[in-house]
């Protein structure tokens, strides 16, 4: 992934999943994307851990970064994209507990189905609500 990425300010949509052959970690200039609401970056060789500054992506519906080799926990600054529908993260190495911030995301959203939100859940413990409100 290109280390900066600022002059990017009004990108909605990036999507780079399916790309083998992508590695290195997530730049710091990604977060920076404030009008980001779909960050799909499935199927590559990335890794490093999600930073705490993911939660200044809060326009962010669609984060998908399975089959990746990311590692570390999820950050509880993911609770602060309150528009986040669709959650990919299996076949990382992303575990741990998830925040009671991401977990209670879903009460937030009307369209929750267990789909939506695929965890590993070899990885992954906690509650997540089903709660629609």
């Amino acid at each position: 992934l290109p280390l900066n990425m600022s002059n990017l300010k009004s990108l909605e949509i990036f999507d780079l999943g399916g790309n083998a052959g992508l590695n290195g970690s997530l730049p710091s200039s990604l977060y920076e994307l404030s009008q980001l609401q779909q960050l799909d970056l499935h199927g590559n060789m990335l890794s490093g851990t999600i930073s705490d500054e993911i939660g200044q992506l809060s326009a962010l519906t669609l984060l998908s970064l399975f089959d990746n080799r990311f590692s570390g926990t999820l950050p509880s600054t993911l609770g602060l994209c309150v528009y986040l529908e669709y959650l990919y993260i299996h076949n990382t190495n992303i575990g741990g507990t998830v925040p009671d911030d991401v977990c209670s995301l879903t009460t937030k959203s009307l369209s929750y189905t267990e789909d939506y939100w695929a965890f590993s859940s070899d990885c992954l413990h906690g509650n997540v609500s089903t709660t629609p409100f």
